[in-house]
């Protein structure tokens, strides 16, 4: 028997579950809940581990992503979302969000693509997706706004050439 102490218990959960990423990835975004002046290093630890055990865990994939991108690694992020959108293909939220850190990147073109595809999924906020296109379009000063209305289904916009 383990004697008790204030930390037995943690000690021990951790103990019998370090190697699952199920479990690390939720005390990983627990303890970024917190928002301890450690969190985030405490946080990206267990997102860490989470993804030694699964390779392929795509919670941990974007919570990685996330905080990468918060300290402004934005290769790291783009690294770890492209890993969970080759896993989860379909999903929106993951194409999305690397059609923005591809987009804050200057990569206008590839955060096109990413939006594109994002529109053709159901669950896809439109509004936003059209908004972010449209700056892209702008920033790469091609968009003639045909593209974008091809992408989804429709005629060109007013006034597009």
């Amino acid at each position: 028997m383990t004697p008790r102490s204030r930390n037995s218990r943690g000690t021990r959960f951790k103990l019998l579950h370090t190697g699952d990423a199920r479990l690390l990835y939720r005390r990983g975004t627990l303890t970024l809940a917190s928002g301890g002046a450690d969190a985030a290093a405490a946080a990206l630890a267990d997102f860490d581990g989470a993804l030694e055990s699964d390779p392929a865990y795509v919670p941990a994939l974007a919570a990685r992503a996330g905080l990468a991108f918060d300290r402004g690694d934005q290769e790291a992020a783009l690294s770890d979302l492209t890993r969970a959108v080759e896993a989860a293909p379909d999903d929106p939220d993951l194409l999305y969000n690397r059609g923005y850190v591809r987009q804050a990147a200057g990569r206008w073109r590839d955060a096109i693509d990413d939006y594109t595809r994002t529109l053709a999924l159901p669950g896809a906020d439109g509004a936003e997706l059209l908004q972010r296109r449209a700056e892209c379009d702008r920033a790469t000063a091609k968009g003639s706004g045909r593209d974008l209305a091809d992408a989804l289904g429709r005629g060109a916009p007013a006034g597009a050439a």
